[in-house]
C-alpha cells in the first residue's frame, strides 16, 4: 500500500490544516503573509485549467520570476511560497479538496 492511502485513511481533513501550520511559521510580518497567500491564490487559480488541473511549474515560474527578476519578494518569501505550495500540494492529495490559505 503506498503512502498516501495509508494516510488518507488516518488523517482528519478537518485538523490537518492546524497540524500543517507549524510548517509554514516564517519571520515574515502578518500583513505580509497574508498579502503573500492572496496573491499564491491568485496564482493558483490562473494556472488551474477547466478541469481543475494544476500546473505547478507555472506557479513555480511565476514565484521564481517575482523573487530573482522583478524582485517583488526576497528569498525568506520566496521559501515560505514554494513551502505554502508544497503544503497546498500535500493537502490535495490527502484530502482531495485544496487547503484554504487564509487559514494558515
Amino acid at each position: 500500500m503506498g503512502i498516501f492511502n495509508k494516510n488518507r485513511k488516518i488523517e482528519n481533513p478537518k485538523n490537518i490544516t492546524e497540524e500543517l501550520k507549524p510548517y509554514v511559521d516564517y519571520p515574515i510580518e502578518k500583513d505580509r503573509k497574508k498579502e503573500l497567500l492572496k496573491a499564491l491564490d491568485k496564482k493558483i487559480g490562473e494556472c488551474t485549467n477547466e478541469n481543475g488541473q494544476l500546473n505547478f511549474q507555472e506557479v513555480l515560474d511565476e514565484i521564481y520570476d517575482s523573487c530573482f527578476e522583478h524582485k517583488e519578494i526576497n528569498a525568506i518569501e520566496y521559501t515560505y511560497l514554494i513551502q505554502v505550495l508544497s503544503l497546498y500540494a500535500y493537502h490535495i492529495v490527502i484530502t482531495g479538496t485544496p487547503i484554504d490559505l487564509e487559514k494558515l
